[in-house]
């Protein structure tokens, strides 16, 4: 393991945030994160084999994918995450969406993306348990790596 590494993120294992955007274009944090991947790219492998190729396969690096963001979260019922989930899903509009990670020495490094939510799943009420949500979403266009923080969210 990395001597950089630790369990979560941030000092302590905590720290990193969900970022979604309302309807009226406003960024709000999900609360009660459990779980969440930044979107990760795949490379397609294209063929480029022809009768020249000797017999032996070739390939090239094709499209990009910027693949799928998926999480949980605990889930209050009515709460203002829940509404947020379902309306940003029933709307199927592509927004911006962000996730701070946070380095063992407490900085902040965050990806941006975007994104339309494909799935919003809370439990079925399980009896003496924390009630939790999952959360699926298509990534859509490259995402940005570059660790800055958006605009007015300082670092």
């Amino acid at each position: 393991m990395p001597t950089d590494a630790v369990l979560g993120s941030g000092p302590n294992g905590e720290g990193t945030e969900l970022w979604l955007t309302n309807d009226q274009g406003e960024p709000k944090k999900v609360d009660g994160l459990i779980t969440v991947n930044r979107p990760n790219l795949t490379v397609a492998s294209e063929s480029k084999t022809s009768h020249d190729s000797g017999g032996v396969n070739e390939y090239m690096a094709g499209m990009m994918d910027p693949g799928e963001m998926s999480g949980s979260m605990y889930h209050v019922p009515d709460s203002d995450d829940d509404k947020l989930f379902i309306e940003h899903i029933a709307s199927k509009q592509t927004r911006p969406g962000y996730i701070k990670e946070v380095k063992k020495d407490g900085t902040a490094v965050w990806t941006t993306f975007a994104i339309f939510l494909t799935q919003y799943e809370p439990d079925d009420a399980p009896v003496n348990s924390p009630r939790e949500a999952e959360f699926t979403a298509q990534v859509t266009g490259m995402p940005d790596y570059a660790g800055n923080a958006p605009a007015g969210y300082g670092a």
